[in-house]
């Protein structure tokens, strides 16, 4: 009986329950290894032993992986950030680039709770910044604070969502209160004078604002609502219930143009992306006025999307936007709100595949905005214009080796460019780097943390002709507040400095038994996150291969057995995130296949093993993502079926199954996503059924084997989300029970 309540204490643990990972390995290790009865849950290892050896860490003192969270905000002389020490929790801090200057605000909720002060949001005169609160003594609130504890205080209970300046002193903001849902609200930093400016969905019921967008001259407010009439679609307010109104309903009804990124242009007017049923997303220009308010231009012909501002930046009195052109794909255009002056910049990336613009910024001038772009085998570029396409020039002379969802910001400084990069001087993982648009002045700046893995500089923020903030880690004291000054000084400004004896988490995750061991994912300091293995002894918990020396950033999330073999899903500088098996030795941990061949990313998900085989999805840069099978040897790692053929993605997902009968959800196009069977070869792998015909299809999920049958959640739309089981035929895929009758669904899951 003790052995059977230990077990199902960890399946809940593991199926249901947010527990830490460690307690979830501790606890599996527990049983797979130990006797139940009697067991006390111990530590096995601790994988991240901290102080480092003395060589690269001399004052012994135990680093820590977070402290600051960084996006700073400028308030007078000063930066606001949220930061955390375990004296105060988080709260709100200030910098003005010395150690003395570096402080707490308030401490808003006294002790080590924390009051989470974030989104601080700057007037346009300066000197006051109004933020969100919330904690579980008081709930959600707008605060205000002029950099002073005793000028910082609760102006009215709301739950803010997003705040734009307005004005000379005031803020319009998204947020909810329990009268009127979430809706537009302003506030001049006094309770009379915080209110919601219209409650747009009567009562309650929210026409949740979004998208929200200032004017240059700061009379106006562009955003985003549902009146639960239009649909989604532009709205603008002066400030006052009888300046509050919708644009214009693009698409009539109830269906939606999906209004996104508003950007100034010029004193008054924005641009931004509309779609419609006909042209898809394209370029739309507003004054607030229905006659001022059209489509700019149709860059992609019919319903494909041509236009993309969620990168857009403003310079002068146009805007640098992500637009469509047929044979290169997705570049950098730019526009003065008129489809003659809607024009391409650069083509980045020549070629039919899109060059992008990621992080764009305007430098202090404000007459040149640089912006980083694709580059080759998935490095990225840096370019720079100023706003013409004679202007337009790829600023840094090589790839800087980083990838678009780990970017962060650049910011630039005394004529110089400082932005993150990876090893751009060798053997110095992620760190701070500048360029001046030279070979030699384009490099590593600051080493913070010596070796491959580096100090992850983040957060870049100009302040000032020669100051620049950033959070970084040392190895000493964990990620802390920095400020470099002139390119040559950097100091760093402790927020919160661990106690003695205190060490960083490995995070295990993803742990999977692996014959009489388990496998799973680890931090072990210097070689980051890589495969360890255990026997739920000490000595038998080890790291398995350090295949990622240069930083640690890609975390394994699929384990899957193949036979005798583990296959998993992980990061090499050669060869990119691709799939790789282990037999459970270092010598025997190597790449199974380079699916994408060079240093780019497959990347292979869902693994899931059935019958001594291993289901997953990859992309080979040809097929898109498609279902792919391994035996866990080279010969026998194949793609099984081009689904969606050609360059498009059926992104097979949930498989489910046994023996050489697997089931999972895919898209053909013509089906949608449906209810697909396999037995590992293409002639044996089609739809099983057509749940709801049609390109939309029925959405099949939590797919799950139990006793020769598979239960899966789909949708129709006579009985909606519902239970379905199938005996792997077509005749037996059917409706167990419309649990709750009607359309309404019932959602069945997990």
């Amino acid at each position: 009986m003790a052995g059977l309540a230990a077990w199902r204490a960890v399946i809940v643990a593991i199926g249901s329950s947010p527990m830490k990972p460690t307690l979830l390995l501790a606890a599996a290790l527990t049983i797979l290894s130990l006797p139940v009865q009697g067991q006390t849950p111990k530590i096995l290892k601790d994988i991240n032993p901290l102080p480092r050896p003395a060589a690269s860490n001399p004052t012994g003192v135990p680093p820590r992986h977070w402290d600051t969270l960084g996006k700073f905000s400028r308030l007078g002389n000063r930066i606001l950030l949220s930061a955390f020490t375990r004296a105060t929790g988080h709260e709100l801090w200030a910098s003005d680039g010395t150690v003395t200057g570096t402080r707490l605000i308030k401490d808003i909720l006294v002790g080590p709770g924390s009051s989470w002060a974030g989104m601080p949001c700057v007037t346009r005169d300066g000197k006051r910044a109004f933020f969100r609160v919330t904690h579980s003594k008081t709930g959600p609130g707008l605060w205000i604070t002029d950099g002073t504890a005793a000028g910082t205080k609760v102006v009215a209970a709301i739950d803010v969502v997003r705040m734009v300046p307005f004005g000379k002193n005031s803020v319009i903001g998204s947020g909810s209160t329990p009268a009127t849902g979430k809706e537009i609200f302003i506030s001049d930093g006094t309770s009379k004078g915080t209110h919601v400016i219209k409650d747009i969905q009567k009562g309650a019921f929210s026409s949740q604002p979004a998208k929200l967008c200032v004017t240059r001259d700061g009379k106006k407010v562009f955003f985003t609502a549902d009146d639960g009439v239009a649909g989604v679609e532009l709205w603008v307010t002066d400030g006052t219930k009888a300046g509050t109104h919708l644009v214009v309903d693009i698409q009539k009804g109830l269906a939606t143009s999906s209004p996104d990124w508003p950007i100034p242009l010029g004193a008054s007017q924005v641009v931004f992306t509309a779609r419609t049923a006909a042209n898809g997303s394209e370029l739309w220009i507003s004054d607030g006025t229905k006659k001022g308010t059209a489509m700019v231009v149709d860059l992609r012909t019919g319903a494909g999307s041509g236009a993309y501002l969620d990168q857009a930046i403003a310079l002068g009195n146009k805007v640098l936007f992500r637009g469509y052109k047929a044979g290169s794909g997705f570049e950098p255009f730019i526009t003065d709100g008129t489809a003659k002056g809607t024009t391409l910049l650069i083509d980045a990336f020549p070629g039919p595949r899109s060059g992008d613009m990621y992080k764009p910024h305007l430098d202090s001038s404000g007459k040149k905005v640089y912006w980083m772009s694709r580059g080759t085998l998935g490095g990225l570029r840096i370019f720079v214009t100023d706003g013409t396409p004679s202007g337009s020039r790829q600023f840094t002379p090589k790839d800087i080796a980083r990838y678009p969802s780990q970017l962060t910001s650049m910011t630039d400084s005394l004529g110089k460019l400082y932005f993150e990069s990876t090893n751009l001087t060798p053997g110095t993982g992620t760190e701070l780097c500048v360029s001046d648009g030279t070979v030699a002045g384009t490099k590593t700046l600051h080493d913070t943390l010596p070796g491959l893995r580096g100090g992850w500089a983040r957060y870049l923020t100009r302040f000032g002709a020669n100051k620049v903030f950033y959070v970084a880690d040392d190895g000493l004291v964990g990620r802390q507040l920095w400020v470099m000054t002139s390119g040559k000084t950097f100091q760093r400004l402790d927020i919160d400095k661990p106690k003695a004896g205190m060490t960083r988490s490995s995070n295990p995750t993803a742990i999977v038994r692996f014959g009489n061991r388990v496998a799973f994912s680890a931090d072990g300091g210097w070689p980051g996150k890589e495969t360890w293995v255990s026997d739920g002894t000490k000595a038998g918990t080890r790291m398995l291969k350090d295949l990622n020396p240069e930083n640690g950033w890609y975390i394994t999330r699929y384990y899957a057995a193949a036979g005798d073999k583990l296959v998993f899903d992980a990061y090499s500088p050669k060869v990119g995130a691709e799939l790789f098996v282990t037999d459970g030795t270092s010598a025997g941990t190597r790449l199974l296949k380079d699916i994408h061949p060079g240093p780019v990313l497959s990347p292979p998900t869902e693994l899931t093993s059935i019958g001594g085989k291993v289901y997953f999805q990859a992309n080979d840069a040809v097929h898109g993502y498609e279902l792919w099978v391994t035996d866990g040897t080279p010969s026998g790692t194949h793609m099984v079926k081009d689904i969606m053929t050609g360059g498009a993605s059926s992104v097979p997902r949930f498989f489910a199954g046994a023996g050489d009968k697997v089931v999972f959800r895919a898209s053909s196009g013509a089906a949608g996503h449906e209810l697909h069977i396999t037995d590992g070869t293409a002639k044996g792998t089609h739809l099983l059924k057509d749940i709801h015909p049609g390109a939309q299809g029925s959405f099949p999920s939590y797919i799950t084997y139990s006793a020769g049958k598979v239960y899966f959640s789909a949708h129709t739309p006579g009985n909606g989300y519902e239970l379905w089981v199938t005996d792997f035929t077509s005749q037996g895929t059917r409706l167990v029970k419309d649990i709750l009758p009607g359309s309404s669904s019932s959602e069945p899951a997990d």
